[in-house]
């Protein structure tokens, strides 16, 4: 049995992201809601916030840009952020991406861990959001 899904219904499901997603966070640990990641330490007991990142939305044409799938699919790659200033000091690994318009979480994936410090900044490498193909 053939299963197969249109390119566009994939990217439908990556322009959620691509649409509204227009802050990262970089994580001392796996948010389970919009607050929690969007707070830091200081500024709530739950917050998992280290530093934010203001992100430019639409596909193609800021952030984000859809390709073929390195596997199968279609993927939507985030480009590289520079400069993110650090807010807190502690073990970054997790990212969050979040749409402050709708106060929700859309996504969160682990990073490799590593001592992050208040004052410093970081950068997180271009990396990919893959829908695959339907097996």
């Amino acid at each position: 049995m053939v299963k197969t899904v249109i390119d566009s219904a994939m990217d439908a499901h990556l322009n959620e992201i691509a649409n509204f997603g227009d802050r990262m966070t970089i994580c001392r640990l796996a948010p389970i809601d919009y607050n929690e990641a969007n707070q830091s330490i200081t500024q709530a007991t739950s917050g998992k916030s280290l530093g934010q990142q203001t992100l430019t939305l639409s596909n193609g044409l800021g952030t984000y840009s859809f390709q073929t799938g390195d596997t199968s699919g279609r993927k939507a790659q985030v480009v590289e952020q520079t400069s993110i200033t650090l807010s807190e000091t502690a073990n970054a690994n997790h990212l969050a991406l979040l749409s402050t318009v709708r106060s929700a979480l859309l996504l969160v994936t682990t990073i490799t861990s590593q001592a992050v410090t208040a004052g410093n900044t970081a950068t997180v490498q271009t990396f990919d959001l893959e829908v695959r193909d339907p097996t």
